[in-house]
């Protein structure tokens, strides 16, 4: 006697395909039902919001103490790579090479740009001259420091006011926004690459001292008076090498 599977072989192949394909539908049924049970409810949302905002409120502060900090550093490494970016170009082209600032010696009260910004050039070269240059060369735009980031106005800085900027040059017109009989104060750099301005005995420079120093700090120009206001207590300083001309961040001082 033949068994049922071999003398009904379709019969026994529609059985075990009905089989195969009702079990999953109904695991899949399943799955969406538990899927339901999963979903987050309206106020458990609600819930989760109000404790991600109590803790981004506490933490405020804190980033917004990472976020200063950042920016001086970011302003030193900026201003860093562009005193050696002067300094190659005047090894170079063979030309005295500046870094200029913009102070109130020659951008007005309401610019943004006071104590902020920064600018690379040099001196015109004869056939520069002769094709119509005038006699410096811009190498950049002015280039502005990090919101809130300012040069410390200082007689004892590179930044100094009218009656102290250890050295002035007066760029003729030859840079962007600095009007004809203006001086802005700058860095020299020479052909050799050593700093070449301010002289070791330039006001307010000490002769027994002889060191550049430019600092940078978190404070607030005030057009109406002209001053810093100061925002924090933290300076980040940089000085220079008068032979070489290298400059290096030295220390983070108080004040």
């Amino acid at each position: 006697m033949q068994s049922p599977t071999s003398i009904h072989p379709g019969i026994a192949a529609d059985n075990d395909i009905v089989n195969t394909i009702v079990v999953p539908r109904c695991r899949l049924l399943a799955d969406r039902s538990s899927g339901r049970k999963a979903a987050f409810s309206l106020f458990e949302l609600l819930t989760v919001m109000a404790i991600i905002g109590i803790l981004a409120a506490f933490s405020a502060p804190s980033l917004l103490e990472i976020s200063n900090s950042t920016g001086r550093k970011g302003a030193v490494n900026v201003l860093m790579n562009a005193f050696e970016q002067a300094r190659v170009a005047a090894l170079t082209s063979g030309e005295n090479s500046y870094v200029g600032f913009a102070t109130e010696l020659s951008f007005n009260a309401n610019s943004d740009y006071l104590y902020r910004a920064f600018i690379i050039f040099r001196e015109s070269s004869a056939e520069e001259q002769s094709a119509g240059a005038g006699p410096y060369t811009a190498l950049t735009k002015w280039e502005v420091l990090p919101k809130n980031i300012y040069f410390l106005k200082n007689a004892q800085t590179l930044v100094g006011d009218q009656n102290s900027a250890p050295h002035l040059l007066d760029v003729q017109q030859s840079l962007p926004q600095v009007a004809a009989g203006q001086s802005i104060p700058v860095i020299e750099f020479n052909s050799f690459g050593a700093i070449q301005n301010p002289k070791p005995n330039s006001s307010p420079i000490p002769p027994d001292d002889g060191k550049i120093d430019i600092y940078i700090t978190e404070t607030q120009y005030d057009p109406s008076n002209a001053q810093l206001a100061s925002r924090g207590n933290l300076l980040d300083r940089i000085t220079f090498s008068r032979f070489t001309g290298r400059a290096q961040f030295e220390t983070a001082e108080l004040y």
